[in-house]
């Protein structure tokens, strides 16, 4: 699991919040994006399955309403998928400060994995 590896190792996380918090931006994108765009960042993440099967239910479950909330314009609308994100973050023990590294480290693997296209794909999904 090379990008747990990567931010457990970058940013001083455990490896359960690693995987978690990479299941949270996965899942939040699999929510929000076309099924033919998330299969282009899936493609390059090979472990991506086992990262979303494996994230705490009560993380799917609040990525699943923030997907419903969108779609009627509630808590979840993409003003507010941030603080939905921030929320899943904060269950996993990390601060705002990682949260932001995290991230950044996670595109930034999906960049040089699957070029600017994919990388946006996520970064827009997590707006």
């Amino acid at each position: 699991m090379e990008l747990i590896e990567t931010l457990t190792q970058k940013l001083g996380v455990r490896f359960e919040q690693a995987r978690n918090g990479a299941g949270l931006l996965f899942g939040t994108a699999r929510l929000r994006l076309r099924k033919e765009d998330f299969s282009k960042v899936a493609r390059v993440v090979p472990e991506i399955d086992e990262i979303l099967r494996t994230a705490p239910q009560s993380l799917r479950t609040g990525v699943r309403f923030a997907g419903l909330g969108s779609a009627i314009g509630g808590d979840g609308s993409p003003a507010n998928a941030g603080a939905t994100l921030a929320r899943g973050f904060s269950r996993l023990g990390m601060d705002t400060r990682i949260t932001g590294d995290f991230v950044s480290l996670v595109l930034a693997y999906l960049r040089s994995r699957g070029g600017e296209e994919v990388g946006n794909l996520l970064e827009n999904a997590l707006k």
